[in-house]
């Protein structure tokens, strides 16, 4: 275990990465781009200094006794990270070391088969496949989003937009008046463009990825453990072979549990960004299902979500907005369209919460959204402009002038994933979260058809990412 003085030193290179990176936002908002990407270059700087010392630290340390490092542990300024969270759903540290069975939707066709009820039966199949199906929207407009994340000058954005448009025209393609940003080649992103290829997924991307792996790996036995997908996510970002970009919610975690061995949920940063929304399509599929409709089956889900997303992000108010946003997929998955799903969750959580306005506003594309809101990282802004996007696809896909009661082609359903997506990555700034979180929403709501087969063969992974996806909702 580090020494005090290192774990000292660490805390405070933490805290001024954090301070940066807020300088970073508020930078960003008041349109000083420049000076903005100067903050999260020191940001960067300042998250490796701390990751590279506490590993150190601890290689110092390996000749200690498990009684010495566990006495330096409780000396350390870390001694308050390991106080159990207040409004915790799991009940102990004994929940994350032991796996949580899956709660799938097939939890309701196993009800339906007992009562012979081919309807039931036929809705639980149903929202399987809407689950599955979140899992490879969520997936794919991710990677579509990689060439121009983290670019937040609107007008740069146009640049990009219209140099590729020009090009195509130039080239013959019939489709170019119509062309967004998605799969931009080569990546433009300022932070990416280095390391990444179109059709890798972004960081917010390969996280829900070794989430995706986990629990395929576990379909069989099905549960979530935590300290082997705190294992998992340990190796495929601390190995020095990992060449990326790694948010700062996975550099957090890398000093927690990687450098200073602290177990979930201690290995969990000190973060509340976007990661924790984005990701929980897995989690819906695989937990969905717990007890029916009612209170029972939120908390199954709820307990699922707060333990996956404090493996890695140890903040309460991650962990609500994850929540929130699990409701809201599980819903859709159950059927519902997505305005009243939304505004279903909301009622639930008191219509005077946080954020219930901006996250309901209507109508609002998500270019208006993001400018209104904030193109940037940080929550609330990042659930609620891609809770916009999507609420603003459903609205494409149901004014369509091809859509018969709300029902329309795999053409109209198309159409308005790309829309929607297109609108993410317009918004500028972090494009891929707000991608990945509307993409989840829309494919649940319109289904896997949705989702562009010309899209789908761009990117890396989608054969995987397929068949994952049905291990893990069980379809």
């Amino acid at each position: 275990m580090a020494s005090s003085a290192a774990q000292a030193q660490v805390a405070h290179l933490e805290r001024e990465a954090q301070r940066v990176h807020l300088e970073a936002q508020r930078l960003n908002k008041a349109g000083e781009f420049e000076a903005a990407r100067a903050k999260y270059d020191e940001m960067n700087r300042l998250e490796r200094e701390a990751l590279a010392l506490a590993k150190a630290a601890s290689e110092c340390a390996a000749c200690e006794t498990e009684t010495e490092r566990q006495e330096a542990l409780l000396r350390s300024p870390l001694e308050q990270a390991r106080r159990w969270p207040a409004h915790s759903l799991a009940r102990s540290a004994e929940d994350y070391a032991r796996p949580l069975p899956f709660a799938r939707f097939f939890a309701l066709s196993q009800q339906a088969e007992e009562e012979e009820n081919a309807n039931a039966n036929a809705n639980a199949n149903a929202a399987r496949r809407r689950a599955a199906a979140a899992i490879c929207g969520a997936y794919v407009a991710d990677v579509a989003s990689v060439g121009v994340q983290w670019i937040y000058d609107p007008a740069v954005l146009e640049e990009l937009l219209v140099e590729r448009r020009r090009g195509a025209a130039d080239g013959g393609d019939d489709a170019a008046p119509t062309m967004g940003l998605e799969f931009l080649d080569p990546v433009r992103s300022p932070f990416l463009a280095a390391d990444y290829r179109t059709g890798r997924p972004s960081p917010y991307g390969e996280e829900t990825l070794v989430l995706v792996r986990e629990l395929a790996a576990n379909a069989e036995a099905g549960g979530l453990h935590c300290t082997r997908y705190a294992e998992r996510y340990a190796a495929a970002f601390g190995a020095n072979a990992f060449e990326g970009y790694m948010n700062a919610s996975t550099r957090g975690f890398l000093r927690n549990f990687g450098a200073s061995g602290l177990p979930p949920p201690w290995s969990g940063a000190d973060d509340k960004q976007a990661d924790c929304v984005a990701r929980v399509a897995p989690l819906v599929a695989a937990f969905g299902g717990g007890g029916g409709d009612g209170d029972e089956g939120n908390a199954t889900l709820g307990r699922a979500v707060e333990m996956a997303t404090r493996t890695t992000q140890n903040d309460d108010e991650a962990v609500a907005w994850a929540c929130a946003a699990a409701l809201v997929l599980r819903r859709a998955c159950l059927g519902e369209r997505l305005e009243d799903a939304a505004r279903g969750v909301v009622a639930r959580l008191g219509e005077g919460g946080a954020g219930s306005g901006p996250m309901l506003r209507l109508p609002m594309s998500p270019e208006r959204a993001t400018a209104a809101l904030g193109r940037n990282c940080h929550l609330p802004n990042s659930y609620q402009t891609p809770l916009q996007a999507a609420l603003w696809g459903e609205r494409v896909f149901e004014s369509s002038s091809s859509t018969g009661g709300g029902r329309g082609s795999d053409a109209d359903r198309e159409r308005a994933f790309e829309a929607a997506i297109r609108g993410c990555l317009r918004g500028g700034g972090c494009c891929a979260s707000r991608a990945q979180a509307a993409g989840a929403l829309l494919a649940a709501r319109l289904g896997k058809e949705a989702i562009p087969l010309a899209w789908r063969a761009k990117c890396w992974d989608w054969a995987e990412v397929e068949e994952a996806a049905g291990k893990i909702a069980g379809c």
